[in-house]
């Protein structure tokens, strides 16, 4: 039997998410997830490969791994910041060669609608 066969293909994705950023400084993950949560604020819909070009734009360092990337759109995903639209678009990347990739929503939004709630406003 396989070893690996025991683990389910999202297993080993998270397993491999991990790996990559447990080697990735807490720093450089801190500003990306800011950086990022920023770029949500203004872009209702984006890719990941839109954000990284607007990180290196603005001088940010590539991460160790391309695979870092991926981790850190899940951690977005998982703080709330983000969340897949269910859509996907060709990549421009030539590294990429044209693969799919997914688009993703902000949940932070600026014109994403808030609810308030008055204080002694009945639920």
């Amino acid at each position: 039997m396989n070893q690996l066969s025991i683990f389910s293909g999202k297993q080993l994705k998270e397993c491999g998410m991990q790996l990559a950023l447990q080697s990735t400084p807490d720093e450089w993950k801190e500003r990306v997830i800011n950086e990022l949560e920023q770029y949500a604020r203004k872009n209702k819909t984006f890719t990941a490969e839109e954000f990284r070009a607007f990180w290196l734009s603005k001088g940010g360092e590539q991460p160790h791994s391309s695979n870092v990337w991926g981790a850190m759109f899940g951690r977005a995903a998982k703080l709330g910041l983000i969340k897949k639209t269910g859509k996907y678009q060709p990549a421009v990347s030539p590294k990429t060669h044209g693969h799919p990739i997914a688009v993703w929503s902000s949940l932070v939004h600026k014109s994403t609608p808030i609810k308030l709630r008055i204080v002694g406003e009945a639920k």
